[in-house]
Order: structure tokens, then C-alpha cells, then sequence
């Protein structure tokens, strides 16, 4: 209606009429809208009817209310599902946290480990003064 209203642009006396159109929609779009808020403002409020509303109104805005964790269950290696919430974190941990073996290691980990054993040697480093720890103390 509100389209109609505006593009209407020769005819004044059709572009009032529209216009009396559009404001009786908008007011009766108004009003079903107040009525649908406030019908779900009640539907809400006698779901809570032990506790004040706006208790969980407030705590919800503030990102203090979570969903309940649901895992659901898993096929692990032997291609078995996981039955419970033990199982299916383990499943888990083992593919997101293998085992870390050297024996698995490929040239760029085992050029790694060497370098994390040898002791550091740079030429740039200076020394700590004691007041220098002193004073960041």
C-alpha cells in the first residue's frame, strides 16, 4: 500500500485515497502487531509462573544462558559407535590429539625436536642487569 501510495504521482485525488489506504493499513498492521507482542509476552510469562520473568529476560541478554552440551554418539577406528559421553570424548581426544611418537616423525618434526633439545646460542641477546629485574619486578 505504502508503494502504491508513493508512486502515485499525477492523479491527487488517487494519491489521497491511497494514501487514506495506506495509513488505515499501517494502523491496522500496528495494532495486530502490539496484540501478537503482547499474546507472546503472556504465553512467555505463564511458562514462568514460580519465578519473576524478568529474571531470565535479563540473564539471557547478558549471555549467562546455555543450551544444554548434547554429544551425539561416534564411529570410532573399529567402526563401532561410542554408547556414552566417556566413550565419545575419547573417540575425540584421539582424533584431535594424536599421540605424539617419533617414530611417526617426518623430517620437518625430527629437525624440529633436534633443535628444541639444543641449547640456545644468539649473539644479539643481552644480558639482564639486576636493576633491570629489579625494576619490572
Amino acid at each position: 500500500m505504502r508503494r502504491r501510495y508513493q508512486r502515485t504521482r499525477d492523479d491527487a485525488d488517487l494519491r489521497q485515497e491511497r494514501r487514506l489506504q495506506y495509513q488505515e493499513g499501517n494502523r491496522t498492521y500496528q495494532a495486530k502487531l502490539r496484540e501478537a507482542k503482547l499474546k507472546s509476552w503472556k504465553e512467555f510469562c505463564s511458562r514462568t509462573q514460580n519465578s519473576n520473568p524478568w529474571n531470565w529476560v535479563y540473564r539471557y541478554a547478558a549471555g549467562k544462558i546455555r543450551g544444554t552440551l548434547t554429544l551425539s554418539s561416534l564411529e570410532d577406528n573399529n567402526n563401532t559407535y561410542t554408547a556414552d559421553i566417556p566413550s565419545t570424548l575419547n573417540v575425540m581426544m584421539d582424533y584431535f590429539i594424536p599421540e605424539d611418537s617419533e617414530s611417526s616423525d617426518g623430517v620437518h618434526h625430527s629437525r624440529t625436536r633436534q633443535l628444541m633439545t639444543e641449547p640456545l646460542h644468539t649473539t644479539d641477546d643481552i644480558p639482564f642487569t639486576t636493576l633491570k629485574i629489579k625494576t619490572a619486578l
